[in-house]
């Protein structure tokens, strides 16, 4: 076990939310957490995103009785963040940070392969993970770490299966059933008495009244479709099942596009708010797809860990193994 003193940042960065943590070099001891809103640069814009990176890695370390120069490594699993630009951006946040300092390994990681991480605890290799959250995104590695990735292209170019997609979704049936263009639906009355709208016409008001989009109050929706279909709705039915479906292709490209299938065995998990609350049909359904598909060969598995955790544990390993 490596000697190396200090402590490893790992950073959880979503579409909602952005959660913190500090481990312990020796004996890998998580230590303090915090917890912010979204840094996804793409939804809040960079110097949003990065004020709260660098307020949650100050107030772990603080928290934690420990100094910014005493931080040894920061892992970041950021959504949105996974193409060379994108990473320049983020290194020069870390340089600010910390001072230009060069001792610090900066691991920078798609909040996927945090993800697939925290599901197979720190396992990369013939694997993949689907994520649905407020976005969606399947990610994997074959057997030499070649990765492939599948969907994650954000609510405007196609996020088929994320809690935005559902949202959307619904609101959409919303409207063209009170318009008399679609079929009725439960989900008229749930999403109104949810948004605590006296009519539809306060959908206009609700949608468009931010400047900026605000993608993830549209998937704060998407537990309606579940709960309107499992009283029979056969439009919230419609919605669930065109879900599943999405969710499966874009996991089902990325494991043809690796060739999983040719291994022995290998692990798929499965994270994000949509298929990992407790009793999620949209889990169940993905389940089985992935079991019928793939057979006695895969492994279907959730996060054991949280995401933060997972990618401080990949750096700190990686600086364990320089140390041997």
């Amino acid at each position: 076990m490596s000697q190396k003193s200090g402590i490893v940042v790992g950073v959880d960065g979503g579409a909602t939310k952005t959660n913190v943590v500090a481990l312990e070099l020796n004996g890998k001891k998580f230590l303090k957490r915090w917890n912010g809103p979204c840094s996804n640069m793409n939804s809040v814009g960079e110097e949003s995103a990065k004020k709260t990176i660098q307020e949650g890695i100050r107030n772990v370390v603080t928290e934690s009785g420990f100094q910014l120069d005493q931080v040894v490594g920061v892992a970041l699993g950021l959504s949105g963040v996974d193409r060379p630009d994108d990473k320049v951006k983020v290194n020069s946040w870390m340089d600010d940070l910390f001072g230009g300092r060069k001792d610090v390994k900066i691991g920078i990681y798609n909040d996927a392969i945090a993800s697939l991480a925290s599901g197979t605890e720190g396992k990369l290799a013939n694997s993949a993970v689907l994520i649905s959250g407020t976005g969606v995104i399947a990610y994997g590695f074959d057997a030499n770490l070649k990765e492939k990735r599948a969907a994650g292209w954000g609510p405007l170019l196609g996020d088929e299966g994320a809690g935005y997609q559902i949202g959307y979704n619904i609101l959409r049936a919303v409207v063209s059933s009170h318009d008399g263009r679609g079929e009725k639906t439960s989900l008229v009355e749930a999403t109104l008495e949810f948004l605590k709208l006296p009519n539809v016409d306060g959908l206009i008001s609700w949608a468009y009244s931010d400047t900026r989009v605000q993608f993830a109050k549209f998937a704060e929706l998407a537990p309606l479709a579940l709960r309107c279909s499992e009283k029979g709705d056969a439009v919230a039915e419609a919605i669930v099942q065109d879900t599943v479906h999405h969710l499966f292709k874009n996991l089902d490209v990325v494991v043809k596009r690796l060739d999983l299938e040719s291994q022995p065995a290998f692990t798929l998990v499965l994270s994000g708010g949509n298929l990992t609350f407790p009793g999620s049909r949209y889990g169940q359904l993905v389940t089985e797809k992935l079991k019928q598909a793939y057979g006695d060969k895969v492994t279907v598995t959730f996060p054991k860990i949280h995401p933060e955790e997972a990618v401080a544990l990949l750096v700190a390993n990686e600086l364990e193994a320089q140390e041997k």
